[in-house]
């Protein structure tokens, strides 16, 4: 069984030379570290990584991996960027799984992705779009990965982590 969790990145500047130049802000990494001890308390096992090569998105993943125990190393993916069609991200996703054998993948991204890749695991869809503030989590669980397949668990804002 995989649990995939999504997570969006935390709170970043506004301003930056480009989007993909964007730094989380002091806050922002206080989230991550918020989200990471909610993975933590969901499983003591390790953790496999995927994230955006933007650059809030690796300083999330940065300090998401202080706080857990994750093989390394983390992977860098073009398909999860905010524009790309999350059908890519799906397919990239599972040429991944395929590769590396994992119970727990964390994939750090941005919106609108992450609303669109939750919808396209749990209801086979690109439509709706579940709410994710920055560094929420959402837990999929999948039998078998692929759209429309997985089973919705939560989705949290890191202020909910005990």
């Amino acid at each position: 069984m995989l649990s995939l969790y999504i997570m969006r990145h935390g709170e970043a500047e506004h301003h930056a030379e480009t989007d993909q130049a964007r730094q989380l802000t002091a806050f922002g990494k206080k989230q991550a570290i918020v989200a990471a001890g909610h993975l933590a308390a969901d499983s003591s096992s390790d953790y496999r990584m995927v994230v955006s090569p933007y650059i809030r998105a690796q300083q999330t993943a940065k300090e998401v991996a202080k706080q857990l125990v994750v093989q390394p190393p983390i992977v860098l993916m073009e398909s999860i960027t905010p524009d790309v069609n999350p059908m890519n991200a799906v397919k990239e996703i599972d040429q991944f799984l395929e590769k590396n054998e994992t119970e727990r993948l964390i994939v750090v991204s941005h919106l609108p992705m992450v609303s669109r890749l939750i919808n396209l695991l749990v209801w086979g869809e690109n439509g709706q779009q579940v709410a994710m503030g920055t560094a929420y989590l959402a837990k999929i669980r999948f039998d078998v990965f692929g759209i429309g397949l997985g089973e919705l668990c939560w989705v949290k804002p890191p202020e909910m982590v005990a």
